[in-house]
């Protein structure tokens, strides 16, 4: 009875307010009746028969694993969507499962995100489909395509344009450029009611100065950091007013409110203008240290995977074994480091960048203003940005000496597990980030990707651990010997006390 209420989804409905108090007909149910709690996990690993009967549903590959347990509960009116006498009387018409506009209309409601979908969606463009069929088919993808669309990004159109480029008179264009720079601002009002954003815009204030995943639980973490890190960029004035404002909501008194508006005025102000000076200084705009920190863990990550990568191609290569040789290439060039950036096309490379930004790099990648590509390069880490100056016919930033890079970072022996092809390097990454302090959320990883990591708990290498240059050269030269390459890693003193690590070589 509890699931069948909540999976209604009611909210507030028969609620029926009186003179004095409000007669709440859904929130005594919701007393009586409480959601399932969220932190507990139900375990069912038995096998039941609708994975089995129906083979084309995910299965422990999948968020939803459909193939363990009773799988009705795993979506909310799941005996309606899933294989079924209820699914069946409510489409007549999609009684053959093996069908697969069945299966797609299946997999599009309950999976939309899984491997299966995208598989059998593939296949439907190359098979022969019936026009009915065909009608069927883009009538599915519409609704998976409006149910899975998360940002709607809205570039400038009038911003820097004159009243002779935009066709009209000088004062509609003057209300126009108002109007389009009301609407981007970053407000309250804004994001609750007209969320009119750039993907950089949108990018910023959830994934640089902004909380991706505000939690109750982190109250510093989620609302209070987040509101001085955006008020680096706004000019000192307005940040303090802003922060004059959320510090009075912290008084029940008018003394207490006029203190707490005190100390955010006073804070705000100072904060933006010690920021607001240092970029003016270096040129260089802030970003949160704790931001910094996970670009720079996605930084080591994509190198590793490159490294990794093109090591298994060259195993593969040397046993004969061609097709897994090209798979494990094309995965090297499916990374920030190894990618084509002057051939590949938009969806390839977006297909380098970290998974929680593709949406946005589609963006930002064709993005024409000058002033916005010179604020997404601000806030971008470098194997990105030769991705963008490549692109918009820029000088390229070079790619950081692998040598030079791994003298600063751990390089792991030969016998790392995370060398071999089964290893989820997506669970590696979680693996440092926990050990840096990183909260992964913030990096768009959701709580079954934390416990699975945790879970399969791979073994990772220090992220900043320090390593002699002999030993960083012994390990490049084993390494190059399984890629196929002659030469030889030496150090050379640069007369500063240091060393750095120079390789000569060459490619068989």
């Amino acid at each position: 009875m509890g699931r069948s209420f909540w999976d209604l989804n009611l909210g507030g409905l028969g609620d029926v307010p009186a003179a004095e108090a409000g007669i709440e007909l859904s929130e005594i149910t919701r007393r009586f009746i409480p959601r399932e709690r969220t932190n507990v996990n139900y375990l069912n690993p038995i096998q039941n028969t609708m994975g089995m009967k129906y083979p084309f549903l995910p299965g422990s590959d999948y968020f939803t694993n459909f193939k363990t347990g009773d799988p009705f509960t795993k979506v909310a009116e799941g005996e309606l969507r899933l294989p079924g006498v209820t699914y069946e009387r409510l489409n007549p018409a999609r009684r053959d499962y093996t069908s697969p506009v069945t299966q797609l209309d299946i997999l599009g409601d309950v999976a939309p995100y899984s491997r299966e979908f995208r598989s059998l969606d593939r296949t439907l463009n190359m098979g022969a489909l019936e026009p009915s069929e065909r009608v069927e088919v883009e009538r599915i993808r519409g609704q998976v395509s409006e149910t899975t669309k998360r940002n709607t990004f809205s570039p400038y159109k009038y911003r820097g344009k004159s009243a002779e480029e935009l066709d009209t008179t000088a004062g509609i264009a003057s209300m126009l450029r108002m109007g389009e720079y009301l609407a981007h601002r970053d407000t309250f009002i804004n994001t609750k009611f007209f969320p009119t954003r750039t993907a950089q815009e949108d990018w910023e204030r959830r994934n640089v100065y902004g909380s991706t995943f505000p939690e109750w639980q982190r109250p510093i973490e989620s609302f209070i950091k987040p509101i001085y890190n955006k008020s680096t960029q706004r000019d000192p004035i307005a940040s303090g007013l802003i922060l004059a404002g959320v510090g009075a909501m912290f008084g029940k008194t008018t003394a207490t409110r006029a203190v707490g508006s005190t100390i955010g005025l006073t804070t705000g102000l100072a904060y933006s203008a010690v920021q607001n000076t240092r970029e003016a200084i270096t040129g260089d705009r802030f970003i949160p240290k704790a931001r910094k920190k996970q670009l720079a863990l996605e930084e080591y990550t994509d190198i590793l995977s490159y490294v990794k990568n093109r090591s298994l191609a060259s195993q593969a290569a040397e046993s004969g074994d061609m097709a897994s040789a090209a798979q494990f290439s094309q995965a090297a060039k499916r990374t920030m480091y190894g990618a084509d950036i002057y051939g590949g096309s938009i969806d390839t490379l977006s297909l380098a960048v970290p998974k929680r930004k593709r949406e946005h790099f589609r963006s930002m990648i064709q993005e024409q203003d000058p002033e916005e590509r010179e604020r997404i390069l601000s806030t971008a880490p470098r194997l990105e940005r030769r991705i963008y100056q490549a692109a918009w016919g820029m000088k390229v930033e070079e790619r950081p000496d692998l040598v030079e890079y791994f003298s600063r970072h751990e390089l792991p022996d030969l016998g790392w597990e995370g060398w071999h092809p089964n290893t989820n390097m997506d669970h590696v990454k979680v693996k440092i980030g926990q050990s840096m302090g990183i909260n992964m959320s913030q990096m768009g990883y959701y709580p079954q990707q934390l416990r699975e990591a945790n879970l399969t708990n791979p073994s990772y290498p220090g992220f900043s651990k320090r390593e002699d240059p002999r030993m960083v050269a012994a390990r490049l030269r084993m390494i190059m010997s399984r890629n196929g390459m002659s030469g030889n890693v030496y150090p050379v003193s640069n007369g500063s006390g240091t060393s750095s690590i120079n390789i000569s070589s060459g490619v068989v």
